[in-house]
C-alpha cells in the first residue's frame, strides 16, 4: 500500500511484501537493496512517461512502461 500527502508531494509505502525464494546470491543482494529503497521512499515525480520514486538518502528508482 502507499499514501500520499495532502500537498501531493509525500509519498509513503506500507506494507511490502516479497516471496522467501532462493536465488543466487548476487540476485537476493539487489532486491534487498530494491526493498530497502522502496522501503524508505518519501517523494515522487512523474515526467516524461517515468515515474521517480526518491528516498531521503537521494536513491531513486526510475519505472517505465
Amino acid at each position: 500500500g502507499y499514501t500520499v500527502a495532502a500537498d501531493g508531494l509525500k509519498l509513503e509505502m506500507s506494507q511490502m511484501a516479497s516471496t522467501m525464494m532462493a536465488c543466487p546470491e548476487q540476485l537476493m543482494t539487489q532486491e534487498g537493496q530494491l526493498l530497502g529503497t522502496l522501503g524508505a521512499v518519501t517523494g515522487y515525480s512523474v515526467a516524461d512517461g517515468v515515474l521517480t520514486l526518491t528516498a531521503p538518502d537521494g536513491k531513486t528508482i526510475r519505472a517505465r512502461r
